[in-house]
């Protein structure tokens, strides 16, 4: 049912008739240009569960889309702030075609950057609201419906930002300041692609704004690596795919050390000396290995995603890879614990085993604890 609103003059003619529903749709690659082809996806209109008012409001253009969750321009003169131009867009309905042929920076490839990254940032949004990223939990939404938490925080998402290549950033202030993804072209691959397409990277750092509102104090050797490693798992486990960023960086096995189903790395790895991005591997690896035993116990990606999602309300503020653990067994059903615990264990991570808050000191152990035939 469609809401129009009509202006009928005294004699009868329609002085107007304004279209009061929206209707919005994308053209868009729902995970990468090398694994799903650009498709047309209908957004949610207002009303949506996770998204009351919809996913559009105010003036759009092709390379300047805004909502209550997200605002994704183009920035190409890294100013951060929206580039000019673009047409304007008033149906709600971006359906550019891309050219992979040409250049990500020809102009119809930019407005399929803008819309795609746009795209990407809502679904996830939506779905991490579904499992507790929530108002009161500090979600990204600048209208709040009335359900806790501070406002006017959407994020604003930079589409082939002009300041870097081969990369890409998410800066998250405390709730109630607005979150910037800024996401860049690789240079690496020939010819040249655009992180805007590839919903690992978009997945990977919105989940450092998901752990640093949930959780907090994602900075130093540990609790670092741990949200590099969680940006991944987001990823993998929504798209099912042992790898991360192969799409951008035209890697097959990805930008890791190795693909996480063939990954060997237990706790007793972790040393500062490797960064965070190997070491997050570990707690990358652990949930892989935690989400295969789910799916294979009949249990579903949201399943895993409610465990994940809902257990960052019990893991303290700079946490270790134990608390990481313990969070996920406190907000799991009983009847998944021992996969969680089985998961852990086999990356060292079993009961009695520990570390402390720099990793210099770590005890590993491959036990399970009786309940799980330990």
């Amino acid at each position: 049912i469609l809401l129009y609103h009509i202006v009928v003059a005294g004699v009868g003619n329609v002085v107007s008739n304004e279209l009061r529903t929206q209707n919005d749709s994308y053209n868009v690659f729902t995970d990468h240009p090398d694994a799903t082809p650009q498709t047309v996806v209908a957004g949610p209109g207002a009303g949506g569960g996770q998204s009351p008012s919809g996913w559009l409001s105010g003036a759009q253009t092709t390379i300047n889309i805004g909502g209550n969750n997200v605002r994704a321009y183009l920035d190409r003169n890294a100013n951060n702030s929206p580039d000019t131009g673009g047409l304007a867009v008033t149906d709600g309905n971006f359906l550019t075609v891309a050219d992979l042929g040409q250049a990500p920076t020809v102009a119809q490839n930019q407005d399929v950057a803008v819309q795609n990254l746009f795209y990407l940032n809502n679904v996830i949004h939506d779905r991490l609201r579904q499992h507790g990223f929530n108002e009161a939990a500090g979600n990204f939404q600048n209208n709040n419906f009335g359900n806790g938490g501070a406002q006017n925080d959407a994020v604003n998402a930079e589409a082939q930002d002009g300041g870097w290549t081969n990369n890409a950033n998410f800066a998250t202030p405390s709730d109630g300041s607005r979150p910037r993804m800024q996401m860049y072209l690789w240079t690496s691959p020939n010819p040249d692609r655009d992180g805007d397409l590839d919903s690992d990277i978009v997945w990977h750092e919105y989940g450092h704004g998901l752990t640093w509102r949930m959780i907090g104090s994602m900075s130093g050797n540990v609790p670092g690596a741990i949200g590099e490693g969680m940006g991944d798992a987001l990823g993998i486990i929504v798209n099912n795919d042992d790898r991360t960023g192969e799409y951008s960086t035209l890697d097959p096995d990805g930008i890791r050390s190795i693909r996480y189903s063939l990954h060997q790395d237990t706790i007793g790895d972790f040393s500062a000396g490797r960064g965070v991005h190997r070491n997050g591997e570990i707690i990358a690896a652990t949930v892989w290995d935690m989400w295969k035993a789910y799916e294979g116990a009949g249990h579903t990606q949201d399943d895993a995603l409610s465990d994940i999602v809902g257990g960052m309300n019990f893991i303290p503020a700079a946490p270790n890879y134990f608390h990481m653990r313990d969070g996920f067994l406190a907000q799991a059903p009983a009847a998944r614990d021992c996969l969680i615990w089985t998961a852990f264990a086999a990356r060292g991570m079993g009961f009695g085993g520990s570390m402390n808050s720099s990793g210099s000191s770590i005890t590993e152990s491959f036990s399970l604890p009786t309940v799980c035939g330990g």
